[in-house]
């Protein structure tokens, strides 16, 4: 779809724990997008809901063995910081696997559609995980506040 219709724009995932979905991201992204994985890796007292403990190292040994480890520019900060504050083109993929609390989920939503490319995609993980209720709800809470029928919901 983004091919055909010329979209372009950063491939990136909140939360890659190890990685693998990031994998799979980034073999859908061209030589021309950008790349970008955010996760708290070294700082545990940000990982406020206790929802997994990715490595660096495994990561990027993950990355490398799907060989786009060079493409990739990794932040290891809470997301809260990424989207607001670093300077990312347009994301037209992202997968939102970070924070899994209502409030986390409503703010890396709310920062993300902010930034999103017309045509892009956010996955959501775990989003019928009985384990993460607050996915939903803050996934509910962002289309009461802040859908405006911006997003198609698939």
């Amino acid at each position: 779809m983004h091919v055909a219709r010329d979209i372009f724009g950063t491939v990136g995932e909140i939360g890659v724990h190890h990685g693998w979905f990031f994998a799979v991201l980034a073999s859908c992204a061209r030589s021309c997008d950008s790349l970008f994985a955010c996760d708290i890796f070294g700082d545990g007292s940000l990982n406020v809901d206790c929802k997994g403990n990715g490595g660096l190292e495994h990561f990027l040994t993950n990355a490398a063995n799907a060989g786009v480890n060079g493409r990739i520019n990794v932040f290891d900060t809470a997301s809260v910081f990424l989207l607001e504050q670093c300077d990312l083109p347009s994301i037209r993929m992202l997968s939102k696997d970070g924070g899994h609390t209502q409030t986390l989920t409503y703010n890396d939503l709310l920062s993300a559609s902010r930034v999103l490319s017309e045509g892009g995609v956010i996955f959501i993980d775990d989003f019928l995980n009985t384990g993460w209720c607050g996915v939903q709800r803050g996934f509910s809470a962002f289309l009461v506040n802040h859908h405006q029928g911006r997003l198609i919901l698939f």
